[in-house]
């Protein structure tokens, strides 16, 4: 899948948990003809910060598909209640990085890199339990190389001219 870059933003502060010095870009790409928002970091973080976060946990809220595929407003208002949890009990104490944000056909996903698996397992797991319905899901794995975001930022094409 190759996104295109539809708009990049630069963000200074965008939330707490994205580093005010991170450069982030929204991009937009297609699936099964539906439009797909995916927001990440304009590069890697550096390496010390990479061997810091081991650990992927990436959560995924399917939805209903409807229309041009997007969250109802009042499901996405629960999506970001999800969200700002994560942040207030975990990022926010430098325990987790936001890496990647997707929107759209059917799922909203968030992928996060941990400092260790128990966070990872544990300290999100709950929180995804508490504020959000069965069906979401998470998912974790050890994964120092930060392959997914990555094959993200590589997958990237400059629109053409």
């Amino acid at each position: 899948m190759k996104l295109a870059l539809a708009a990049c933003v630069l963000l200074s502060h965008a939330g707490p948990s994205f580093s005010q010095s991170e450069q982030w870009q929204v991009l937009e790409t297609a699936e099964a003809g539906r439009p797909v928002i995916v927001s990440v970091p304009k590069q890697l973080p550096n390496s010390a910060t990479r061997q810091d976060f081991p650990w992927l946990a990436s959560i995924e809220w399917p939805y209903a598909v409807a229309g041009r595929g997007m969250p109802s407003d009042a499901l996405l208002d629960e999506m970001y209640r999800l969200e700002s949890e994560v942040e207030r009990g975990v990022a926010s104490r430098n325990l987790c990085r936001l890496v990647i944000t997707r929107t759209g056909n059917g799922l909203r996903e968030w992928t996060y890199y941990a400092r260790d698996r128990n966070i990872a397992e544990v300290d999100i797991a709950e929180i995804v339990k508490a504020n959000s319905p069965a069906s979401v899901r998470l998912n974790v794995r050890r994964e120092p190389e930060w392959q997914t975001l990555r094959e993200v930022l590589s997958s990237i094409q400059e629109p053409s001219k």
